[in-house]
């Protein structure tokens, strides 16, 4: 979820692709499990071993500065 959000934010589908590619490894007696999420709790850090800490700043920005396609109020 926090990928997709980054690739949003990008116009890029990158960051989403290499979340994905690093997920793809199931063990054979794994299981896969859907889990809903609040926009409210994007955690940038989940991302961490894809994306430095400058790029993971950039998407902040996106997102709270006005720059994004959104219409809602940035938190205070």
């Amino acid at each position: 979820m926090t990928a997709l959000w980054a690739a949003m934010a990008e116009g890029s589908g990158a960051i989403f692709d290499d979340a994905l590619r690093a997920t793809a490894d199931k063990p054979a007696h794994g299981y896969w499990l859907n889990y809903a999420r609040c926009h409210d709790d994007v955690i940038w850090k989940a991302l961490d071993r894809s994306a430095a800490k400058l790029r993971q700043k950039t998407w902040t920005k996106f997102y709270a500065g006005g720059e994004s396609f959104a219409d809602g109020w940035p938190s205070r």
